[in-house]
């Protein structure tokens, strides 16, 4: 995290299909499937993870996570949840 006014680190990565990663936040995914709430804010976060019309983004050690995706009626829609802190870092390590 920055601090004292310091720029942040901008890294690229991809998750391949079955890394251990890719793993963990499909097992993620089944874990969170209900909870969501719908926000209007926007954010800015750790991590940003994106494949065509969805995105996660959330932060180190944090304790909410938020979705962004464009449902079958064209519908952009974002949501947020609550996680353990902590619970996503794998993303960014």
């Amino acid at each position: 995290m920055p601090k004292n006014g310091q720029l942040s680190e901008l890294r690229t990565d991809t998750i391949s299909v079955n890394s251990d990663k890719w793993n963990r936040l499909q097992q993620f995914a089944n874990d969170h499937s209900s909870d969501w709430e719908s926000t209007p804010a926007s954010y800015n976060s750790d991590f940003y993870i994106r494949q065509g019309n969805f995105s996660l983004m959330g932060w180190n050690n944090g304790t909410s996570v938020v979705v962004n995706f464009i449902d079958t009626n064209g519908q952009a829609n974002q949501l947020t949840r609550s996680v353990k802190p902590g619970e996503l870092d794998f993303l960014t390590e």
